[in-house]
């Protein structure tokens, strides 16, 4: 939602149609990123061919029977953004990570504190926010390179002139997703063959791609009931994750402590900008929705320099409701309606014909609540 709105009753949009490949920019570019004379025409293939098959993954996740599909048939689609080939079937039952409501993290205590160092590790194993050993990112790219690399990414997911140009202010975040992977992400996308995890893939695909060239130690994928993915900077890193189904409750509450607490001392000296992307109302550790404690959570445990984004996964206004009017009441933090929904807001306000590709929403939720238009 556009932000120089007031609460603004989120509508649901129908399936919004594809991305025009002749979209122009908009006003000049000052930032130095690589200027655009509109769209480039689409890409052959779409996405380009994933390589390999799924690495193995620690904790004990089944092997896939064969590598991760490609897209099929690029960005210019009748939804306005990339379509997938559907995810090969999970060679047996998923094991969901840890046990309880609350997933792999401590339950939420009645007090609200952080729960210890030793509660963390006992229920999570050895999360470090630093590199891991043998991590092979983190070296300066040069300037060179990274613009090439932008206007690479810009042109690959149709991102307009406006748009392109705010990238930069995602220089010096450390940037965390919180993906969503409650049995609800199952649910079918309108008319569509797609699910919600399928889009959300999508999401996180082209959000790795985003981030990897304004930070070198990639992202940090965290989820609501299965191991995270730490410093990602090629998406064939979270493959396996989203081979497997989702399943399970919406421990919001916990997962998001969790990161808090272990990034807080970095957050004291570099800015924290979470994504967290979701289609219900979190739930507690006996898995009852449980708006208030998020709410307290947000209000109360987070350091100034700590931006959140909320990208609903839904157009169910009953499902995701409790989130209107957070962005005018909590500092530092935005909430994004599904593509559909943003794309039809936008529309009614600068006309029909304006474009708004699924590149430009996803900048646009980088951008939310740090640089807010």
């Amino acid at each position: 939602m556009w932000n120089q709105q007031g609460n603004q009753q989120r509508q649901a949009g129908p399936g919004a149609p594809g991305s025009s490949a002749s979209q122009q920019p908009y006003g000049a570019n000052t930032s130095g990123y690589p200027p655009q004379s509109g769209y480039p025409p689409q890409q052959p293939g779409g996405y380009p061919q994933q390589p390999g098959g799924y690495p193995q993954q620690p904790g004990g996740y089944p092997q896939q029977r064969g590598p991760y599909p490609s897209s099929q048939s690029g960005v210019n689609n009748s939804q306005g953004y990339p379509s997938q080939a559907g995810y090969p079937p999970p060679s047996g039952p998923q094991t969901s990570y840890g046990t309880g409501a609350s997933g792999p993290y401590p339950s939420s205590s009645s007090s609200g504190q952080y729960p210890s160092q030793g509660q963390q590790q006992s229920a999570y194993g050895s999360y470090n926010p630093q590199q891991p050993q043998g991590y092979a990112g983190g070296s300066a790219m040069s300037n060179d390179v990274r613009m090439q690399k932008l206007s690479n990414i810009i042109m690959k997911y149709e991102i307009n002139q406006q748009f392109a140009s705010r990238i930069k202010s995602l220089e010096g975040f450390e940037i965390v997703l919180l993906c969503d992977d409650s049995g609800s992400m199952n649910t079918p996308l309108g008319n569509s063959n797609q699910t919600r995890w399928d889009e959300l893939k999508t999401l996180v695909n082209i959000i790795v791609d985003i981030c990897a060239v304004m930070d070198s130690n990639g992202v940090d994928i965290f989820f609501l009931n299965r191991k995270p993915s730490l410093n990602v900077t090629d998406t064939t890193q979270v493959h396996q994750e989203f081979s497997n189904r989702p399943q399970g409750l919406t421990p919001i509450v916990p997962v998001l402590r969790h990161i808090l607490q272990g990034k807080r001392t970095q957050s004291m000296e570099k800015k924290l900008l979470i994504l967290i992307a979701t289609d219900g109302a979190p739930t507690n550790e006996s898995g009852q929705v449980d708006i208030g404690a998020l709410e307290h959570l947000l209000r109360t445990e987070r350091t100034p320099q700590t931006y959140v984004t909320f990208l609903a996964c839904t157009d169910d206004n009953d499902s995701i409701g409790y989130l209107s009017g957070w962005d005018k009441n909590i500092p530092n933090l935005d909430v994004i309606d599904d593509y559909r929904s943003e794309k039809l807001e936008i529309q009614q306000k600068r006309g029909p014909n304006f474009p708004f590709s699924y590149g430009d929403y996803i900048v646009k939720s980088l951008l939310g609540s740090i640089d807010p238009w």
